[in-house]
């Protein structure tokens, strides 16, 4: 039987359909794996995108939070700090967070789900609220875990590691004698975990915590003595270079603060001998002598009050730029007594003193060694340019200290800081021809002190600044026995409140300590130059000045008071062709503030 088909008619065969069904069978086959396992990465990149938000989130609200606020005996309402939340306790049982053996020891763990929060006793604040999807609580099927551990650094490590330091036994939150916290660092891991396709995904971050200025501040405090006397001078040597020395006696800080946290430190060094040398243009400089005394670094928490004392032997600054090398300045021991940094009940406290422990000169400097003994001021070869040594039982001593009491009673409440230093006997440029000690000029029982008390009243906040010393120096009493002269010494009452006057009558009547054979041998106290630099009298001393101190008390309670240099003496070239040899000495620098802003 034949089929008759018109050319002109359209359509498909049923060979020609199947095959067509056939070849989309085979690529939809090959299409339907990818299309699923697209599916799949897109499940498992929203998952990934949650579990990260819900990281993170977790770690920046951790970040909003003060490191540590003490409860002050205050556990209700609960506090919301870091450590409260995330380290609150060390608490013995099943189930309590804290792991004390193992790979995790000293670790306390929190772990946050959408149906439980573990330990329950803190984990109801500790764990996430409204987090990623906005619903109360987390995502379902995340699960959120805080581990945290206090670290301190492993100073010996490069590059830096952190080593655990566990809290001690009874270390709570809830409690105000057994809260601080043993380090000032926290370190946390965040770890976001939920199941996908019947596997366990997991993102973590890891981040180091400890106190920030989160909030302001509830009390400051700082008291400084910069120094009890500094010596500056500059060597030329062969070459053309110049290297300057500065050496320093008394250098003490005491500062404490009460922001989320109360912490206290005190830094001291007793002594500083640094030579610095300028090389030749173009070149940089370099500092080849810095030699300390007895120096001390506290901080609290975690030291105690009174920590280990600090003593240290004698130091001497040698400038080997010198032909021959010369010893330049000298410090003799030190000792860092009782020094201490505390807090208790967040009240802070901390406690700077230094003292120079030797009996005979007790701290010396020379300027250019080679080229002192000029005939024109008649120094002494054997002696040295500045010496400071005992006087009447007197040494260099001074300190800082700030105090904290409570607010309750009102009548003694305060924040108090203090600086001080005292030198026994200061000596400054000997001479062939003085008897006795030589100086031209002598200043003995310097004392100077800055203290700061604030109640949070301007009514019963006070601040001072003084300083006080005898000045001694020398004249010729009989102006007639010209190259033979007969000096007397003049001591005068010298303090914060007459210098002014003292120094104008001196530098006006300007006396002629060494009375030569004619005008131009004569030696006054002080050099006088003309407008172009010219010497028209010969003298000791280019400079000498004292500042006023500064006290001030404002309307909120806050006090300040500072001495800037309470004494500075410039002396003229020891060799006048030589402007290096001149020295520059400044005495008693200190200051000090208080703030009490506690309600």
């Amino acid at each position: 039987m034949s089929v008759w088909r018109d050319k002109g008619s359209a359509g498909y065969t049923l060979i020609e359909t199947l095959a067509a069904l056939l070849v989309f069978s085979i690529v939809t086959l090959g299409v339907v794996p990818l299309l699923a396992s697209s599916l799949r990465g897109s499940n498992l990149s929203r998952s990934f995108t949650r579990g990260k938000s819900v990281a993170v989130q977790a770690m920046e609200r951790v970040r909003g939070l003060p490191f540590f606020e003490s409860v002050k005996n205050q556990t209700t309402p609960a506090r919301v700090d870091v450590l409260d939340l995330y380290f609150p306790d060390r608490v013995s049982g099943s189930g309590a967070g804290y792991i004390s053996s193992g790979d995790d020891a000293g670790t306390f763990k929190t772990v946050c789900s959408a149906s439980s929060k573990q330990p329950s006793a803190s984990a109801t604040l500790a764990c996430p609220i409204n987090l990623s999807d906005g619903s109360a609580g987390l995502p379902q099927g995340y699960t959120l875990t805080y581990s945290a551990a206090f670290v301190s650094p492993v100073t010996t490590d490069t590059p830096q590691s952190f080593q655990v330091t566990p809290p001690p036994s009874d270390y709570s939150w809830s409690s105000v004698t057994t809260e601080l916290p043993p380090s000032q660092l926290l370190r946390l891991n965040i770890t976001a975990e939920w199941a996908l396709g019947g596997r366990t995904k997991q993102f973590s971050l890891a981040s180091l915590i400890g106190p920030r200025r989160l909030t302001p501040d509830k009390l400051r405090a700082t008291a400084r003595t910069d120094y009890a006397v500094q010596a500056f001078t500059s060597f030329t040597d062969p070459l053309g270079r110049t290297s300057s020395l500065v050496a320093t006696a008394g250098r003490s800080t005491s500062a404490v603060e009460i922001q989320a946290t109360a912490a206290a430190e005190t830094d001291v060094r007793a002594a500083q001998l640094t030579l610095t040398r300028g090389e030749f243009e173009g070149t940089p400089g370099s500092t080849f002598v810095d030699e300390s005394g007895a120096s001390v670094v506290l901080r609290a928490p975690p030291n105690s009050f009174p920590a280990p004392d600090a003593s240290a032997g004698s130091i001497a600054a040698i400038n080997t730029d010198l032909v021959p090398a010369a010893q330049v300045a000298f410090a003799d021991a030190t000792l860092v007594n009782d020094p201490g940094a505390e807090v208790v009940n967040e009240l802070p406290k901390t406690s700077g003193p230094f003292e120079f422990t030797g009996g005979g000169e007790l701290f010396w400097v020379n300027n250019q060694a080679d080229t002192r003994t000029t005939a024109a001021l008649k120094l002494d070869p054997t002696a040295h340019v500045l010496s400071v040594a005992p006087f009447g039982g007197g040494k260099i001593s001074g300190s800082s200290s700030a105090e904290t009491t409570p607010t309750v009673p009102a009548s003694l409440r305060r924040v108090e800081t203090a600086a001080s230093a005292s030198i026994g006997r200061l000596l400054l440029l000997p001479t062939t021809f003085i008897p006795g000690d030589k100086a031209v000029l002598s200043l003995f029982n310097f004392a100077a002190a800055t203290t700061c008390r604030s109640t949070g009243s301007a009514s019963t906040s006070t601040a001072s600044a003084t300083w006080s010393s005898t000045l001694r120096y020398y004249r010729d009493a009989n102006l007639q026995d010209g190259g033979i002269p007969v000096v007397e010494a003049v001591d005068v009452p010298f303090n914060s409140d007459n210098a002014a006057t003292v120094l104008a009558d001196l530098k006006s009547t300007n006396p002629i300590v060494f009375d030569g054979l004619t005008d131009q041998e004569d030696v006054h106290l002080f050099r006088v130059t003309d407008s172009t630099g010219n010497v028209l009298q010969n003298g000791y001393l280019d400079s000498f000045t004292t500042t006023s101190p500064k006290a001030i008390v404002e309307a909120t309670g806050a006090t300040s008071a500072s001495l800037d240099s309470a004494i500075g003496i410039i002396t003229a070239p020891t060799d006048p062709q030589d402007p290096n040899t001149s020295l520059n000495v400044a005495l008693g620098k200190l200051s000090c503030e208080a703030v009490d802003k506690r309600a």
